[in-house]
């Protein structure tokens, strides 16, 4: 009776459910309780446990093709020399101690069949860098990589003894030899160790479009001044020395088809130079020679090869029109290929507190000469490439996810200005393309005669961070300039620029898994020259 007469003074008291019927303490009417991320509740539909549901999923199959990729490739990289086979080298590539290169026998290759012409004929300039060899207490392997496309003087490796090599030159097809002695740079420390950099200047001992190198490992020819030829560019950024391994097999089977001109590294290499005491930078140098020895390697510093003054990436690579070892106040340049103008920028330079107007002054004069009508009418196509995009999609808080980044506002006025046709980017570790953009502006939704720059991120080649799997999510609503965007992590990929004409520029960007195109575009352009700010929709 009591309590009959309660209940209807004070009414039934109703039971609290929780809003996912299988999981008691789950849901957002109990904010106390928490929510239970990953509900064990696997017929759960509720909106949480669905997306929860999805991202494990999506984890799973990561794994599964990380797992699949590295039983596949194993890690490994091949090195090869025109007179040995070829060798396979597992992870670690510096624990054998037999050297790479039979330095004792000579091996000067048929001028017809060499490895370093390419499929159109077009003899390339190729300087050598990193032939390794260190006083360090692990053996190491050496390494033969050419690092620049037009003629640089300084021919660059490492070791810890005065080998002599010694090459060919042609000149009025009649063959003669030198031999160089290699002199000896004060090298550069890390940690505990150090290298010490060897290296040796032909410009004296070699007339111009006459050489063709030798260095008991192959020839090459120097580069032609012809302009009505296609180049063909394989383009990536930040390639890990484990994580890279699926986009590195497919760039060295490019490399051997004869089909490419030249790489464009858009920095980030090894992750990192100078891990283990410069070991990694080794490993990675030894893992891209098969590549790097049969078409030029060019580059651009990138913000993980910051530490240790960039020493490691000064030392390693020599790029035209710089002196070697690279200096600080100077780590960017250009160089002509066909009909396209080629300008590698530092981006770094708004990080570390370097010379951001050195290098402002320089790019203003290097794209003044460029726009000269006789150039510009020469090689209508200036395509610039540096680290840090300006526009991006991901959500990872870096430079280029903000309204204010400091590499456009720097930058892209100055790109645009002067008429740069495409600008190509890195560091995030996914694939985005762009439709033609300046100040954050749309100015055309297609690639005929674009009205600004044209911005295209690879740096999926392949990283070492998260065991390879490289995540840098898009995972917010794309920007109104973003074209077309990919992330899946662990889905490597390298992208493809070929110059068709004066006219036509062909994109695409290949997995690394199976070759096939992951995204392909023409950019035509028949009015090349400074872009009209009064073309802008604003």
């Amino acid at each position: 009776m009591e309590s009959s007469c309660l209940e209807k003074l004070i009414g039934t008291k109703k039971e609290r459910k929780p809003s996912c019927t299988l999981c008691s303490n789950h849901g957002v009417r109990s904010n106390l309780k928490g929510h239970k991320h990953h509900c064990p509740f696997l017929n759960c539909h509720c909106e949480r446990c669905v997306k929860g549901r999805r991202k494990r999923d999506i984890m799973k199959q990561q794994v599964r093709l990380r797992r699949k990729q590295m039983k596949d490739f194993g890690n490994r990289a091949y090195c090869v020399t025109p007179s040995q086979p070829q060798e396979d080298i597992s992870s670690p590539p510096f624990v054998k101690t037999e050297a790479t290169f039979v330095e004792e026998k000579e091996s000067v290759l048929d001028e017809t069949k060499g490895n370093f012409v390419n499929a159109n004929g077009r003899g390339l300039m190729q300087s050598v860098a990193n032939i390794m060899h260190s006083p360090y207490s692990v053996p190491r392997r050496q390494s033969f990589n050419c690092s620049a496309y037009v003629p640089t003087p300084y021919q660059v490796w490492t070791t810890c003894d005065g080998r002599i090599f010694h090459y060919n030159n042609w000149p009025d097809q009649a063959l003669s030899s030198c031999t160089v002695e290699p002199q000896t740079n004060p090298g550069f420390s890390v940690s505990d160790n150090s290298a010490f950099v060897k290296y040796c200047n032909l410009s004296s001992k070699v007339p111009d479009n006459s050489i063709k190198l030798a260095f008991r490992y192959g020839h090459s020819t120097s580069e032609e001044a012809a302009t009505d030829w296609s180049p063909q560019f394989l383009v990536y950024g930040d390639m890990g020395r484990v994580g890279g391994a699926p986009s590195l097999q497919r760039l060295i089977q490019e490399a051997r088809s004869g089909h490419n001109t030249a790489v464009l590294h858009v920095g980030d290499f090894a992750y990192d130079f100078h891990t283990s005491g410069g070991l990694y930078g080794d490993a990675f140098m030894n893992r891209i020679q098969d590549m790097a020895a049969r078409i030029p390697y060019m580059t651009c510093v990138g913000n993980h090869e910051i530490p240790f003054n960039f020493s490691h990436y000064r030392h390693r690579f020599s790029m035209p029109q710089l002196v070697w070892p690279t200096t600080v106040s100077r780590m960017w340049y250009s160089f002509d290929v066909a009909k396209a103008h080629f300008i590698a920028y530092s981006t770094e330079v708004y990080f570390t507190h370097g010379p951001v107007e050195e290098q402002l002054v320089w790019l203003t004069n290097d794209l003044k000469e460029a726009n000269k009508p006789e150039n510009r009418a020469k090689r209508p196509w200036i395509i610039a490439f540096g680290h840090r995009p300006m526009y991006c999609s991901n959500i990872d808080n870096d430079d280029c996810t903000t309204l204010h980044s400091v590499v456009r506002k720097s930058l892209e006025p100055l790109f645009f200005q002067y008429g740069v046709d495409i600008i190509i980017q890195a560091h995030e570790h996914s694939y985005e393309r762009l439709w033609p953009v300046f100040n954050g502006t749309v100015t055309d939704h297609s690639y005929n005669n674009p009205k600004a720059p044209v911005h295209l991120i690879s740096g999926a080649a392949g990283c070492n961070e998260v065991l390879g799997i490289c995540l840098d999510p898009m995972l917010g609503p794309r920007g109104p300039w973003s074209a077309f965007r990919e992330w899946f992590p662990g889905n490597a990929g390298f992208g493809k620029l070929r110059i068709e004409n004066s006219t036509h520029v062909y994109w695409e960007q290949i997995k690394a898994w199976d070759a096939s195109v992951t995204d392909s575009i023409w950019v035509k352009q028949h009015n090349h020259g400074p872009f009209k700010p009064m073309n802008l929709q604003l």
